[in-house]
């Protein structure tokens, strides 16, 4: 691929060497390794800033709340997502705009997202809406351009068998984050 005039632009947590440590059968990806460091500019991106933790809302100190379904995180999101509304008249133009209404979200293929609560920059999911459904990366992107606070709740212990789940939920993340 690198012969001919292949481009590659790629991100991870980690430097090149020290990609899939620990993994499986790691002696057969060890070639791999060398190619890219060989053949690529590898530039790190050292920060102390973590950019999850960035928030749009300035009077909420958290991007994520726990324990799901708790009284206080459930009236930390309410607080989250009546403040996102956009305009003074949404925030106080009564039941819909505080409560938030349903909207579709159109995606690729003429597809659309349901969103149960919406109000103007904030939509609110759950986790069931966004990944047990065969959603992804378009239709990430297509809701992180439609609202700039997503709010994701009742977010299960992910493990074997939510592999596919885990997976989109993965991909959203990594969307969202990137948006």
């Amino acid at each position: 691929m690198f012969d001919i005039g292949v481009v590659v632009v790629s991100t991870s947590n980690r430097p090149p060497d020290a990609l899939y440590e620990g993994g499986l059968n790691r002696s057969q990806f060890l070639p791999f390794i060398n190619i890219l460091t060989n053949q690529c500019e590898v530039i790190s991106m050292d920060t102390n800033h973590d950019y999850r933790k960035d928030t749009i809302i300035p009077s909420s100190p958290h991007s994520y709340f726990y324990p799901s379904g708790s009284s206080a995180t459930t009236k930390s999101l309410e607080e989250i997502f009546y403040q996102a509304a956009s305009t003074k008249s949404e925030s106080e133009s009564g039941d819909s705009a505080r409560g938030g209404a349903p909207e579709s979200i159109p995606v690729m293929m003429g597809r659309t997202v349901e969103v149960r609560r919406a109000n103007s920059k904030c939509g609110w999911f759950n986790f069931e809406e966004l990944c047990s459904r065969p959603l992804g990366a378009a239709d990430y992107i297509s809701i992180s351009k439609r609202f700039p606070v997503v709010i994701v709740e009742n977010i299960p212990q992910l493990g074997g068998s939510y592999y596919n789940e885990a997976r989109r939920f993965v991909t959203l993340i990594d969307t969202f984050y990137e948006a």
